[in-house]
């Protein structure tokens, strides 16, 4: 995490004091179930299948994120900015992150 101004001054600069935090939640490995689904002949099938997955998928990362652990601690939700994506080489994909500030 980091800080833009020094803990004790914010009580001085209280209208002024801005503090960023930058947090970086590595999710465990999807669940094989939801990485994708058995298909079907059918097209109109098909489609609510990849539907189904697709909201199956966002649930399970909502459960797993800690965007609604902030939440419930008052932090703004809408402070929070969510990636989505999966990276094999996760050292890598941090170190790309973090130099983005």
């Amino acid at each position: 995490m980091t800080l833009s101004t020094p803990p004790g001054r914010c009580a001085m600069w209280a209208p002024y004091c801005v503090t960023l935090a930058d947090w970086f939640h590595v999710l465990k490995p999807m669940p094989r179930a939801l990485l994708e689904h058995g298909g079907s002949e059918n097209p109109v099938d098909e489609v609510r299948l990849d539907n189904t997955l697709q909201q199956d998928q966002e649930n399970w990362v909502r459960a797993e994120s800690v965007v609604e652990l902030l939440g419930q601690t008052g932090f703004p939700s809408d402070r929070v900015t969510l990636k989505f994506g999966h990276e094999d080489d996760i050292a890598h994909t941090i170190l790309i992150e973090a130099g983005f500030g």
